[in-house]
């Protein structure tokens, strides 16, 4: 990894707002068959960004709020059913957020917290592969990443037990557009090759609602569980798995 850097959140218009893990505002040529690039047109991103950014910081700041109290009811329950199942140790992987993407840091130090859980976030180890994921914790070392996004130092991190995922837009289907590296479709993917079960949650604000017959997605795609907004789940909250 680069050198030490502060754990700041960059700011709305940082190249890494155009460009988390290897994605700039248009598909890099020769990976077409990354990410949902192949049936999205660049404009459509672009039209994404503009109306995250458009929210403006208090806007912004509200939404985060609405959505960290949702994903924190949600998480408590799916973390005391699973205790109650016999589980002692629950991975939870989120995302370090990004210009003008939804800020949860307040929610993954509650979670860091809790009894048995670890908080990890994702590392880019090798271009165009899977992601690695490394535990985080409140106040930690972070170091600037392969595209200058910041990634913990801590240990590696197996498959995780549930993935927050960041996105630009989601359909009603919870179907997934992301911002063109292919990253997270690669780690979903392998995944579910390897026959592991992971709970996927997108994280997103409402404006990133896509309307019907805007986006089809590839048959690489992998569909999200549900997707948390600041107006509510998509399509619904996913159910937490029956204590017993």
């Amino acid at each position: 990894m680069a050198g030490r850097i502060a754990s700041g959140k960059p700011q709305d218009g940082d190249p890494a707002e155009e460009d988390r893990n290897g994605a700039p505002a248009q598909q890099k040529a020769g990976s077409a068959a990354s990410d949902t690039a192949a049936a999205t047109a660049p404009g459509l991103r672009a039209g994404l960004r503009a109306a995250r950014t458009a929210m403006g910081p208090a806007a912004r700041a509200a939404a985060d709020a609405r959505l960290a109290q949702s994903l924190a009811i949600w998480t408590d329950a799916w973390l005391a059913n699973r205790r109650a199942r016999g589980l002692t140790r629950h991975a939870v992987a989120a995302f370090w957020p990004i210009g003008s993407e939804p800020d949860l840091r307040g929610l993954y130090t509650h979670l860091a917290s809790l009894d048995g859980v670890t908080l990890a976030l994702p590392v880019v180890a090798r271009q165009a592969a899977p992601l690695l994921f490394r535990r985080w914790s409140a106040g930690g070392p972070m170091a600037s990443g392969a595209y200058g996004i910041p990634e913990p130092d801590g240990d590696a991190v197996p498959a995780p037990d549930l993935v927050l995922v960041p996105l630009l837009g989601f359909t009603d289907e919870a179907d997934r557009i992301g911002y063109g590296g292919g990253y997270y479709d690669r780690t979903l993917a392998d995944w579910r090759a390897r026959g592991l079960t992971v709970t996927t949650i997108g994280v997103a604000y409402a404006c990133g609602r896509l309307a019907p017959g805007t986006h089809a997605p590839e048959p690489h795609d992998v569909r999200l569980d549900a997707v948390a907004t600041d107006a509510g789940w998509v399509p619904t909250a996913p159910p937490v798995p029956p204590a017993g």
